[in-house]
């Protein structure tokens, strides 16, 4: 298993060790990881720099957590950057300055129109195909304004907090979400399959298995599997059942990242 996205203490919403995250990694059988804390300027709950890592001291940690757990697990330097218009010279700034550090860079939207979704509830009745609309088009941005991403994570990520039965459907938005994979195809990047759906109960991953297939239709080849687990509990999560149906739909192989150079590794 390969789980490429996991938050420690870097990241304002977790409190767990690094090393804790890779013990529970080594104890589930994980040959490879990727500590992927998040930066995200200008992040509206909370605002200011509480979403931004001390790089200088997570790249030292990571550094001697590869050595020390060298011959039981490949440790990976990632980060996790969330993208929005109003900062977007400093995530340009960020990655011109660390790309030579980092070996996986995952571009995610989370604020929308500067609004936290996890804050502020959304989903009022009136609005519920407006907000997914307007994430998509913040996400087309996103994918058209930074290219330089690894993969752009959880493309659904709004989906966590839809308190509806019936979440969207890719045919509702199938133009914008094509927009959307093939400008990521053309950057050179893939997808992540974020398993966090199934800790929230939606029982699929994010992005939803169509659209990953509808990725591979487009020519798309890069894909990372991650759990985007923020406590050793969930590291890991699902990943077999979705290796099972990556096979299941044709894929033969996922992605992993070395120095920024994406790496196929068999199913």
């Amino acid at each position: 298993m390969y789980d490429y996205h996991l938050h420690t203490r870097y990241s304002m919403d977790s409190d767990a060790a690094v090393e804790s995250m890779i013990q529970a990694a080594i104890d589930k059988g994980i040959k490879e990881i990727a500590v992927t804390d998040h930066i995200d300027y200008e992040f509206p709950n909370p605002g200011g720099n509480l979403w931004v890592v001390d790089m200088d001291d997570y790249l030292e940690t990571l550094a001697q957590m590869q050595q020390k757990y060298r011959g039981q697990i490949v440790i990976r330097r990632g980060i996790e950057l969330g993208i929005q218009e109003s900062c977007l010279d400093r995530c340009l700034r960020f990655y011109e300055q660390y790309k030579r550090e980092l070996d996986f860079i995952i571009a995610s939207r989370h604020a929308i129109g500067g609004v936290d979704p996890y804050e502020v509830n959304l989903f009022q009745s009136n609005r519920r195909h407006q907000c997914y609309e307007e994430y998509f088009e913040a996400v087309a941005s996103m994918v058209q304004l930074f290219p330089y991403a690894s993969v752009y994570g959880h493309l659904d990520y709004l989906v966590r907090y839809d308190p509806g039965e019936e979440k969207y459907s890719y045919e509702e938005f199938a133009p914008l979400l094509d927009q959307i994979l093939t400008q990521i195809i053309a950057n050179g990047a893939g997808i992540e399959l974020n398993t966090s759906g199934y800790r929230v109960g939606l029982g699929r991953p994010l992005p939803p298995w169509n659209i990953v297939q509808r990725y591979r239709e487009l020519g798309g080849t890069i894909l990372t599997t991650g759990s985007d687990a923020h406590s050793p509990e969930d590291v890991g999560l699902s990943m077999e059942t979705c290796y099972q149906t990556l096979r299941s739909m044709g894929f033969t192989s996922i992605s992993t990242f070395h120095e920024r150079k994406a790496m196929a590794v068999p199913l």
